[in-house]
């Protein structure tokens, strides 16, 4: 929606990018077919720093072509009943839209896919065609003197950035995401739905169940 369009009565639903838009975390994924999933593990294992973490995580995408990442999103299924689920918030004029720390050029090909309002997510370095293993953190991300809390970058300060510029007001935002990664944004916003079952040992239908009960909740609060 353009910014002319948005009033004092818009709301808007943020979906994190990874579990509750697609059913695996990009990252992971990524790293099973491009073989550094053990050195991903470790290293999440060492480094609890997440600006530190995300820039480590990059420098393994040192050398791959960004096309072969697309291929890679586009083989990860969307979470159960989620197309419709945006339909029908756009119908009910809800701006729609992600917010995630995984890469901008993922969350963009997601956005384009499902037909989302916008998509905030971190930059990857190109070269070409080619990733550079460096990533830049938007400025929409990063603390301010208007912040709500003290981290150097946060998804907080995205959901402030397109409050002010959409004319929302948190109170009328929905989050919905991992309840412990999305635990400063879900503070700050009128509703959050929790929507994190990656870490769960469920089959692939249990997945779609869980997902079917979450976006009927989503719906039936928006």
């Amino acid at each position: 929606m353009p910014m002319e369009q948005a009033t004092k009565t818009t709301k808007m639903v943020v979906f994190d990018l990874d579990t509750a838009i697609l059913q695996e975390r990009f990252i992971d994924v990524c790293a099973k077919q491009l073989n550094f999933y053990q050195a991903l593990t470790l290293l999440r294992q060492i480094d609890k720093d997440s600006v530190s973490l995300t820039n480590r995580t990059a420098s393994f995408l040192t050398g791959k072509k960004s096309k072969d990442l697309l291929n890679i999103a586009g083989s990860i299924p969307l979470v159960a009943n989620l197309e419709m689920a945006v339909e029908q918030l756009r119908n009910r004029s809800y701006l729609v839209g992600i917010i995630s720390d995984s890469y901008q050029l993922i969350a963009e090909y997601v956005s384009k896919k499902i037909k989302l309002d916008f998509c905030l997510a971190n930059e990857l370095h190109l070269q070409g065609d080619y990733i550079t293993g460096e990533v830049s953190f938007p400025s929409c991300f990063q603390h301010t003197a208007e912040s709500s809390c003290g981290h150097r970058v946060c998804k907080t300060n995205a959901l402030r950035w397109l409050s002010n510029r959409y004319n929302v007001p948190f109170e009328n935002c929905i989050v919905v995401g991992d309840p412990d990664a999305d635990a400063c944004m879900i503070n700050h916003v009128g509703l959050s739905i929790p929507f994190d079952h990656s870490n769960e040992p469920l089959t692939s239908v249990a997945k779609n169940q869980f997902a079917e009960r979450m976006i009927k909740v989503l719906l039936n609060c928006a």
